[in-house]
């Protein structure tokens, strides 16, 4: 604290942002985990219906009629229904693996699984000798 904030009697006590900010972060991890499950369950929803064999398809004529038909799911339509749940489960994982800290962890691994190798390598080139 400087002397002249002490002088004036003013205080830089962040106790109750502190509590603030880990209110925050705890809301923010139980929003992330209601979209995990909102993702997964549109990636299932959306296998489910392609592998269901029938596709509704619902069209609204010039009248304003509305009209209902089902037809087999074509190539196109596996092809969007199985990128939409590649990209939902690829999101969930990435936000599931943010909260969870695995990236970080992955990460500090791989760096020292390196570490380790150019260890092993410099030892293995200095104790080479020729005969």
């Amino acid at each position: 604290m400087s002397k002249h904030a002490k002088l004036l009697g003013l205080s830089f006590d962040r106790t109750a942002t502190a509590a603030a900010v880990a209110a925050q972060t705890v809301d923010l991890a139980s929003r992330r985990a209601a979209l995990v499950d909102r993702m997964m369950k549109l990636a299932e929803d959306t296998l489910d219906e392609i592998e269901g064999g029938e596709i509704e398809q619902v069209a609204i004529t010039q009248r304003g009629d509305v009209v209902r038909t089902t037809r087999k799911p074509d190539m196109t339509d596996r092809r969007n229904g199985v990128t939409i749940s590649g990209i939902a489960v690829d999101k969930a994982t990435k936000l599931l693996d943010r909260d969870s800290g695995l990236e970080t962890a992955t990460s500090t691994l791989d760096a020292l699984e390196a570490a380790v190798g150019a260890a092993a390598r410099t030892l293995l080139d200095g104790d080479q000798t020729t005969d």
